[in-house]
């Protein structure tokens, strides 16, 4: 598993790196790779919109995450409230469609996909809401008992991240 994730991320012409230059180059969005989060995925995301307003920061991203299990990919978009004087996790709502600037938020989408999909040609992209709402009992290792319960997105994708504080959409 090293050696894979080696040969993805790390190096001059990884294909991690290769993909995340091809969209910093076809976006004006922020772009920020999340990578050196990486088991057992790679992880970035463009920053559509930032506001702060009384103490709390809402932040909308376009999503993209690889999953290093398993040979397929998802793209979402997701919106965050950042409470900067509570010590608690952001509440998120995770979608696949966006009612503001739907069009030029769609079209982003699709690059994003089509981006992936040339950078990892064995990769096939999978939708987000099955990986979300599909949940599993006691996963280990991602759970520390036999009670937790976690979605199928967090076992392919995202070991290292709670998602107690999230709603997620179709």
């Amino acid at each position: 598993m090293d050696d894979k994730i080696s040969q993805i991320i790390v190096g001059p012409n990884s294909s991690w790196k290769n993909l995340v230059e091809e969209l910093k180059n076809s976006s004006e969005y922020e772009i920020v790779d999340e990578c050196h989060q990486h088991f057992p995925s790679c992880k970035c995301y463009l920053v559509l919109s930032r506001t702060e307003l009384q103490g709390k920061v809402y932040e909308k991203r376009l999503v993209l995450t690889m999953s290093f299990l398993v040979e397929y990919f998802t793209c979402y978009f997701e919106e965050l409230v950042h409470f900067n004087e509570l010590d608690v996790l952001p509440f998120r709502v995770i979608y696949n469609k966006t009612s503001t600037n739907a069009n030029s938020y769609e079209e982003i989408n699709s690059r994003i996909i089509e981006i992936a999909s040339k950078n990892f040609s064995t990769h096939k992209y999978l939708d987000h809401y099955p990986l979300f709402s599909q949940r599993l009992d006691a996963v280990y290792p991602y759970t520390d008992d036999y009670t937790t319960i976690v979605s199928l997105f967090t076992l392919l994708f995202n070991g290292y991240e709670k998602l107690e504080q999230v709603e997620v959409f179709e």
